[in-house]
């Protein structure tokens, strides 16, 4: 599809009423409205998959809904898109929020549990969840970037997780993205051998954080200058 065609469809996702239906997409429109949308939920699917079209059925019923509250819902069938992004498994939703992907861990086949999980992505900010892929899309576009390696399974990690999470406003403010990743394989990579760390990105240059990630304070301090 070319640009102006791209743009067509982009305008129709707000001049259509469709109602409880939610927009196919292509991995380029994808990704044009990722980048042009502030706010957008995405169904990872196969057409093919009975699990697939249960989940679609339920998620229909709150297209509306997501209109209402000015967030965007497509869906794509797609196994290298998803694959782009880290999604191992499908059905899976991520939600986009200017342009930084949280991936909804919650029961697909809870249609309300996942509106009020995206009302509330969107009203509150919060450190989003990703996978190594979507951190490397991150790295490559993002001027400033901060990632929180961390261990889920772990309670000192998530008192840390908790406590730079008051600071992700501020973080926001001044321009610096913050996400968290669970991944031991990826941490190994940046030579991390003991969770929670955190790797700044600034043009893709990486620095650890060497401070006290319990002192959120310390923590803005040392990210901002």
């Amino acid at each position: 599809m070319d640009e102006e065609g791209v743009l067509d469809f982009l305008t129709s996702l707000e001049a259509m009423d469709l109602p409880d239906r939610i927009e196919e997409v292509n991995s380029k429109i994808l990704l044009k409205i990722i980048e042009d949308t502030d706010f957008v939920a995405v169904l990872f699917y196969d057409k093919d998959q009975k699990k697939s079209q249960k989940v679609l059925a339920e998620l229909e019923n709150i297209d509306d809904e997501c209109d209402q509250n000015d967030i965007a819902f497509v869906k794509i069938d797609d196994d290298s898109e998803a694959k782009e992004w880290g999604i191992d498994e499908i059905p899976s939703i991520v939600f986009f929020e200017r342009g930084i992907p949280h991936i909804y861990e919650g029961d697909l086949m809870k249609e309300d549990e996942l509106l009020g999980w995206l009302v509330h992505q969107k009203r509150h900010s919060e450190i989003p969840e990703v996978t190594d892929e979507m951190k490397d899309k991150l790295v490559e576009n993002t001027e400033h970037l901060a990632v929180i390696f961390y261990d889920k399974d772990d309670k000192q990690d998530i008192r840390v997780l908790n406590e730079l999470e008051n600071i992700d406003d501020e973080l926001e403010k001044e321009g610096i993205v913050i996400v968290r990743i669970d991944n031991a394989a990826e941490a190994k990579e940046y030579g991390l051998d003991h969770l929670p760390a955190l790797i700044y990105f600034e043009n893709k240059i990486p620095a650890l954080y060497e401070g006290d990630l319990m002192n959120e304070d310390e923590v803005l301090e040392w990210l901002i200058l």
